[in-house]
């Protein structure tokens, strides 16, 4: 149940600043809602957290927006992104247009 609610989770969406420390306290894993989550869960979980947030860091010139994220739609991100790689697909899709579209894909799976 406690996973269930972590990846059901969107954050704040008051503000992109509020957004996003939420973010920050999810991927350190301060956040309330790690409450319940076994370790195996968490450790697992947490690295496709881990790894997003240095797949937003290496887009430098872009800003990303935290503002209503959803953390299960970018923890399937992840995977697809990856996949995608070793299925050595075209790289024309900007970063910002596969998220939006996986983060959809996630949306209809709800």
């Amino acid at each position: 149940q406690a996973v269930k609610q972590l990846l059901a989770h969107r954050l704040a969406d008051s503000s992109s600043q509020d957004a996003k420390m939420e973010w920050y306290n999810l991927v350190e894993g301060r956040h309330d809602l790690w409450q319940g989550v076994s370790e195996p869960y968490k450790h697992m979980i947490r690295a496709f957290l881990v790894h997003f947030q240095l797949q937003i860091l290496s887009q430098a010139n872009q800003e990303f927006n935290f503002h209503n994220g959803s953390i299960g739609g970018w923890l399937l991100h992840e995977p697809t992104v990856t996949v995608g790689k070793l299925l050595l697909q075209p790289t024309s899709v900007s970063w910002p247009e596969t998220l939006a579209a996986s983060c959809t894909r996630y949306a209809r799976l709800q």
